[in-house]
């Protein structure tokens, strides 16, 4: 991170965009992107990236940066992470985790515009 940033003080402006996609496009690491995309403040591309993580740490480690202005796509995301977790859970500490997650989205849900149930009906349902 500290070489993308002396990276970037080298160049104007408009040339650093030209000079961060040519970046991007040889990241081969989802992670790695989406440090980048969020200090570039990219959320968009950032979304993206976690939406495309497979796993729980990357919308966590994000969630604060777009839990305002992408409130439904983590919504969907979460839900899809506790079907899949749900459909093979065994024990208590995987049903703790999901019971965290399934608070995490209300909280989210709380603050979406829309009605404060989305997620408890999607709990109901599992």
């Amino acid at each position: 991170m500290d070489i993308f940033n002396e990276l970037k003080i080298l160049y104007p402006e408009e040339e650093w965009k030209k000079q961060r996609e040519i970046i991007f496009n040889k990241l081969s690491n989802n992670e790695q992107a989406a440090r980048l995309y969020e200090s570039e403040r990219l959320y968009d591309r950032l979304l993206q990236a976690v939406l495309d993580s497979p796993d729980l740490y990357t919308l966590r480690a994000y969630e604060n940066k777009l839990k305002k202005l992408y409130p439904q796509e983590l919504l969907s995301k979460y839900e899809a992470i506790v079907r899949d977790m749900a459909s093979r859970t065994s024990d208590r500490k995987r049903y703790r985790e999901i019971v965290s997650i399934l608070r995490t989205m209300k909280k989210i849900s709380r603050r979406r515009t829309k009605s404060r149930g989305d997620c408890e009906g999607m709990a109901i349902s599992l």
